[in-house]
């Protein structure tokens, strides 16, 4: 591979890690560059539009805790929170797939969620048409009906702004464990 070969994947490793919430500064460390040549290509992505915002400059003071978003809560069996979000949004199971998506991951690629939509179709049928993915996404905003946002990202995917993804996680966690309290998640499944 050509000196140009191994920039564009030093690039795309230092966006994949930004994408990730890794510091700029961490993934500098890591991969041996200057600060600034790393800040440089995540500025770079932010401005065509490849990830939403760069990611921090370094970890937070003191941070020897788990670096995980503090809104994910406890771990919540997939089922149950599929039939939860079918339940209180009036989704379809394939439609609370991808808004579920939408809520873990601060930003999901065309790509994402046009394999969600395609692994919950049945195995013998045809790949669908990548177009479904915006379809779906603008059935899913008619029936939240406004009490969460999707923005698009023009050629690239979709996100939930954070305060949405918050508000969203918690009510999906309080509603799986109703659900599961009550036996209502089996029921709607079998």
């Amino acid at each position: 591979m050509g000196t140009a070969g191994a920039h564009v994947n030093r690039n795309r490793t230092i966006i994949n890690l930004a994408y990730e919430g890794v510091p700029q500064r961490a993934i500098a460390r890591a991969l041996q560059l200057p600060a600034n040549e790393v800040g440089e290509v995540v500025a770079d992505a932010v401005a065509r539009g490849i990830i939403v915002r760069p990611s921090e400059s370094e970890w937070p003071q003191g941070s020897r805790a788990p670096r995980h978003p503090s809104f994910a809560g406890p771990p919540v069996d997939e089922a149950t929170l599929l039939i939860a979000a079918t339940q209180s949004l009036a989704l379809t199971k394939t439609q609370a797939a991808l808004f579920l998506a939408l809520v873990r991951r601060k930003f999901c690629t065309n790509e994402i969620l046009h394999g969600i939509i395609d692994s919950r179709r049945r195995t013998h049928s045809t790949s669908t048409d990548r177009k479904i993915v915006g379809v779906m996404i603008c059935s899913i905003r008619k029936r939240l009906r406004g009490r969460y946002t999707i923005q698009t990202v023009q050629g690239s995917g979709y996100f939930m702004p954070d305060d949405d993804r918050r508000q969203a996680a918690g009510a999906a966690a309080g509603l799986s464990r109703s659900c599961s309290r009550r036996g209502d998640g089996e029921e709607a499944y079998r």
